[in-house]
């Protein structure tokens, strides 16, 4: 993530990082393809500010899509994937102790998380 990038997210200048974050991943999809691990990181760095502002169903692909791409390509193991696989299960606590579970789509990764969230797994 980039350091102008992260310096608006802090202040709380959401309408500034989005567009820039929107971009960022566009041109790395183009350029490097859907699946590249760089594609995973703009995917992810999205679904932080989108779960910052509270706004979880837009979160919740991007992390899943994310998280796919990372598992498909560094391995269940790796830090990266790791880090993300954190970060999704954070956005799932956060919606369900917001009372925002149901808003939450039927996808695979996002129920495996929910049912690991609501079961006390810390995985």
């Amino acid at each position: 993530m980039s350091v102008g990038l992260v310096s608006l997210q802090l202040v709380g200048r959401y309408g500034g990082a989005e567009p820039l974050y929107g971009r960022s991943l566009s041109i790395s999809e183009q350029q490097l393809g859907g699946d590249h691990p760089d594609v995973a990181t703009n995917l992810n760095n999205l679904a932080l500010l989108y779960q910052s502002q509270g706004r979880y169903s837009e979160a919740e692909p991007l992390y899943g899509r994310s998280l796919t791409i990372f598992m498909e390509v560094l391995g269940e193991d790796h830090p990266n994937t790791q880090t993300v696989r954190r970060s999704f299960r954070y956005l799932v606590q956060q919606a369900v102790d917001a009372g925002r579970a149901g808003k939450l789509s039927d996808h695979p990764l996002t129920q495996v998380m929910l049912r690991q969230v609501r079961e006390g797994d810390g995985r």
